[in-house]
């Protein structure tokens, strides 16, 4: 979803602000997920962050893609912007694209008192 997101901030038909993409990928997404201590850049927050070339450009490769499906249907899309380096709780797990350091996820249960009420 991301480079999805990032294509229509800097792409060629640019129509997302790039205000607008933050808060989809990031604080709303937490709300709606009811993470607690995601989602924004604050003292407590978990710190995971992600830094991206505005300039790159790529062509979406499902073999790139890191899930079970196997295909996407925009395979072949032409799209700018990439992401170059993740943090993830504040440290360093991504640098210059190459993952240094895998695992270490933790899982963080949803909020009974925030998140969607319904499904």
């Amino acid at each position: 979803m991301v480079p999805l997101i990032l294509d229509a901030v800097l792409g060629e038909n640019a129509w997302l602000s790039r205000s607008r993409a933050i808060e989809l990928l990031s604080a709303n997404a937490a709300r709606l997920f009811g993470l607690d201590r995601k989602g924004s850049l604050a003292v407590g927050y978990d710190a995971d962050i992600l830094a991206i070339d505005p300039t790159a450009r790529h062509i979406l490769s499902a073999s790139d893609l890191h899930d079970a499906a196997g295909y996407s249907p925009y395979e072949g899309k032409r799209l700018r912007g990439s992401i170059t380096d993740v943090w993830r709780r504040g440290s360093r797990v991504i640098s210059d694209g190459v993952a240094n350091h895998s695992g270490g996820g933790i899982f963080v249960p949803k909020s009974p008192t925030t998140g969607p009420t319904h499904v």
